[in-house]
Parts: C-alpha cells; structure tokens; sequence
C-alpha cells in the first residue's frame, strides 16, 4: 500500500499542471488573438486548481496509475472560447487549436530538465531526492508525450479535432461536431484496449526519447556557447601588468 502512494505521490504534480495548462494555452492564444471571453469571466489563470476536473483529473489517472497501464492521461475544465471574435477566425481557429499540442511539447521539455537537476542531487549524495526528482520529470515527460498523441485524434474535443473543423464549412462540421460528447470516451478506450494500446505505446516512448535526446543537445549547445563566452570575456580582461601599470625606478 505504501508504495502505491509513494507511485500516486510523484504523478501528482506532473498530471495536474500538464492536463490543466494544456487547456490554459488555448484561452491564453485565444486571448491574444482578440477573444477576451475566459479573460472577462476571470478564468483565464495558470493556477492549476482552477481548472481541475472531477473525472479526468482526478479519476481517470489515478486508475491508470492504479492499474500499472505505462499510459497515463487527463484533462482539465475547459475555458470557454469564442471563435467568432478571433481577429482573423481562418487563420486564428487553428493556431488556437494546436496551442494545446505546443503547450505538450514546452511542457515535455521543462519537465525533462528536472533530470538534469536529479543528476546534479545524485552527484551530491542526495540519492532520496535525486530519485524524486528524477521520476517526477520522467512522469512529466510521460504524460505529455501521451497527451499530445491523444490529441492528435482528428475528432471533437481533441485538438487535432478542432484543427480540421476550423477548415470545414459549415455543413461538415455539423457532422464532424457529433462526436465531442464521446471524444473524450473514445480516447480513454483506446488507451485501455490492448490492440490500441500497443500501437500508441512505441510511438510515446519514441516520443519521450526523443524529448530527452533533443533537450541533452540542446544543453549541450548551451554549455558550448556559454563556454566560448566565457574564454572570449577571460581573454578581453586586461593582463596583471596593465592592472600594475608603469614599474617605478
């Protein structure tokens, strides 16, 4: 029992940041693309536990955890959208659209710079700690790469769903519409199914691979950079004898 909590524990703050700022980043691009409605209601917050979700923030990942699944996934309280005040509705409704995917990758690669601090902390003996923060970043990692492929289901709620809506007339997206009250179902079996489970399953972990493969060379560049800085500014300061100045006979 203990370990099971010790598991829910380093879920806990991966899972509530990542499914609710994923739903933040679409009002936040809505926002600055002229639709104030989430900003007038007050809603528009990147506090996390304002936008919880009874069923897909709580439940649906606890049981996936629960279960042992190797996938977890969520979602919080959408904000409220009005696309017919966008600025520029054709070109705006899909850019609010895959905010929700940009977020996933963001957050993905913020997450994975907590291993970076981990191996720092195991390097100083504080292996307790260096494991905490190891997992809570590899969980992070985890569930936006798992929520990122979700989305890229090209049906209502998801965001690769509105993606195509934005470009369908009127007609078709009546149709297409009909299936935003079972998206989100859809989704959850499909994560639980064995058959499709194991087709998304490689593609997550090539994903969460690939995040972590991609923010090491980018660290690495960093370091390189900063590195030749630092040799071009030690070589810009002035010798010892200039600091000295002329030697007094």
């Amino acid at each position: 029992m203990e370990a099971w909590i010790q598991k829910l524990l380093l879920w806990v703050f991966p899972v509530i940041i990542s499914v609710t700022w994923h739903e933040v980043a679409h009002a936040y691009v809505a926002k600055l693309r002229g639709d104030k409605t989430a900003t007038e209601g007050r809603l528009l917050r990147w506090n996390p536990f304002y936008h919880l979700d009874g069923i897909g923030t709580i439940i649906v990942p606890v049981v996936m955890i629960l279960m042992n699944s190797g996938l977890v996934y969520g979602w919080g309280r959408p904000l409220p959208i009005n696309p017919n005040v966008l600025k520029n509705p054709q070109i705006d409704r899909p850019l609010v659209a895959i905010s929700g995917l940009l977020m996933c990758l963001v957050m993905a690669f913020l997450f994975s710079l907590l291993l970076y601090l981990g191996d720092y902390l195991a390097s100083m003996q504080q292996n307790q700690l260096a494991l905490i923060i190891n997992e809570t970043g590899n969980n992070g990692i985890s569930i936006n790469m798992t929520i990122f492929l979700v989305n890229l289901l090209p049906i209502p709620p998801m965001d690769m769903g509105r993606f195509v809506e934005s470009f369908l007339s009127k007609r078709h997206r009546y149709f297409l519409n009909l299936f935003e009250p079972v998206g989100l179902i859809i989704a959850v079996i499909i994560l639980f199914l064995s058959p499709t489970k194991a087709m998304i399953a490689p593609a997550q972990q090539s994903l969460c691979k690939w995040v972590i493969s991609s923010s090491d060379s980018a660290v690495a560049a960093t370091r390189k950079q900063a590195n030749k800085l630092w040799q071009r500014s030690l070589k810009a300061l002035p010798s010892p004898s200039e600091y000295m100045g002329p030697s007094s006979r």
